[in-house]
């Protein structure tokens, strides 16, 4: 879909940091899922980066992405989606 859309889709583990920080310095619009991989925006640079599209899981409780967001002063766009198994009433799981 984000293909589709124009987006150049990376997995960012499987390239060299100099490419990453490349690709991340020199995005208008990063989207991705949370967690590591978003950890390259720190690599943004805030007067060209204008938003960041979030796909997350509720289960998922770090919130890592919007600090960088709020840091490069952008837009960040959050969307969450139920995980297929859920934390127990009193503690995590990492299933």
């Amino acid at each position: 879909m984000f293909a589709e859309r124009g987006f150049d889709v990376i997995a960012p583990g499987e390239l060299t940091i100099p490419d990453q920080v490349r690709r991340f310095a020199g995005a208008r619009v990063i989207a991705g899922l949370g967690g590591a991989g978003m950890f390259n925006l720190s690599y943004a640079d805030p007067e060209r980066l204008e938003s960041v599209i979030l796909l997350n899981q509720s289960a998922y409780h770090a919130r890592n992405e919007r600090l960088y967001a709020g840091v490069l002063g952008t837009d960040l766009h959050t969307f969450w989606s139920p995980p297929d198994t859920d934390h127990p009433d009193h503690g995590l799981s990492y299933r």
